[in-house]
């Protein structure tokens, strides 16, 4: 049996089922009921056993080419640029069938002969294909028109020219996949703030505070700022409901905050002569718009549809995120949860801020 593994080892590619190999397992006393290809390569790669094998196998007494490498620091690089010289031999690529019949890999290992690896000729294989200084700078030129032509000017990393994250040219900028996404993110938003700064008389940031977020719950305060940060209203509102005190932890808002402001009744009208005709702002704008319509209807009172726009939203949209980010994580500072408060850094931290982003300070060249 053992003549016939050898015959087969040595040829350039080797085909055994999982019968040759249990046979020859058995043959020299190994027990394969479990994974046969493990314990084949660490039987090979074990030291005690190593004799037997390299007498089964004098010619071609070979191990997995990895275990080569991780065991001796061979890189690939040199290990295949020693093959090609002829220096290390390819004894066999090891592949077989399971007791199902069907074949598990086309190719599984590569198995090199190792007689002929030892310190000493590594050493010299190494000072046979080391590079000549000429070679060396070529070497480096290479590698600096490779990292020139594959380095995202945004992140800065390194990428292969292949796959997902390969480097892409976008208005003059080599951008990797993540970066080309946020660059045309903040190209979005900021076209999208800039409109909205132009049509100035159109718009304006509305936000109100709550006693919660059900069907029930009604505005304890509301505020309308315009785009060049004039405040058109901002009332605290006096509810025909109580405020639960965990929504109170979060604005502050109580009910001896409110004891002495207008019902929602008494501040209608001023408010919506305010949001006729134009669109108000807002963050997260239909949670806002439903709690206008609520308290509303509370009270008996008709009103227009009020237009609006969800600046989270617009931010999601421009980002292709489909994430629901807080006010507070959008813009970095930190709420009070008070109306007024609110629109500001809507107006401000959001659209000022994008309206007027700089694409250097994207690029760190600024």
């Amino acid at each position: 049996m053992e003549n016939i593994f050898l015959e087969r080892f040595k040829e350039k590619y080797i085909f055994l089922d999982f019968k040759d190999i249990t046979e020859y397992f058995e043959s020299i006393g190994l027990d394969v009921k479990s994974d046969c290809k493990k314990k084949l390569f660490d039987y090979v790669n074990t030291d005690e056993k190593a004799a037997h094998v390299m007498k089964a196998m004098p010619k071609a007494f070979g191990v997995m080419a990895s275990y080569v490498e991780d065991t001796l620091g061979i890189t690939t690089n040199e290990r295949n640029k020693w093959t090609k010289k002829g220096f290390l031999t390819v004894v066999g690529t090891f592949e077989f069938k399971s007791h199902y019949g069907k074949m598990i890999n086309a190719r599984l290992y590569d198995f090199v002969e190792v007689s002929l690896l030892t310190p000493e000729t590594i050493a010299v294989w190494r000072d046979k294909t080391k590079a000549t200084p000429k070679q060396l700078e070529a070497i480096n030129r290479a590698k600096e028109a490779y990292a020139l032509k594959n380095t995202c000017d945004s992140c800065g990393n390194l990428y292969s020219p292949i796959g997902k994250n390969a480097i892409s040219v976008v208005d003059g900028y080599k951008l990797c996949w993540s970066c080309q996404k946020r660059y045309r993110g903040y190209g979005n938003i900021k076209n999208v703030c800039e409109k909205w700064l132009q049509h100035k008389d159109l718009y304006v940031i509305l936000d109100t505070e709550t006693t919660g977020l059900g069907p029930d719950a009604e505005i304890l305060e509301v505020a309308v700022l315009d785009l060049d940060g004039n405040v058109l209203f901002d009332s605290l509102v006096k509810p025909k409901g109580i405020i639960p005190e965990h929504v109170s932890n979060i604005h502050g808002i109580t009910a001896d905050t409110v004891i002495d402001a207008p019902t929602f009744a008494e501040i209608f009208l001023d408010l919506d002569a305010i949001l006729n005709n134009r669109c108000f702002l807002a963050y997260n704008s239909d949670f806002d718009a439903r709690m206008i319509d609520q308290t509303c209807s509370l009270y008996g009172i008709d009103h227009s549809i009020y237009h609006h726009v969800c600046v989270a939203d617009a931010y999601k949209d421009s980002f292709s995120n489909k994430r629901y980010i807080k006010l507070e994580n959008f813009s970095k500072t930190v709420q009070s949860h008070r109306a007024l408060d609110d629109c500001k850094i809507i107006l401000n931290d959001i659209i000022n801020h994008y309206a007027n982003f700089d694409i250097n300070t994207f690029f760190n060249r600024g």
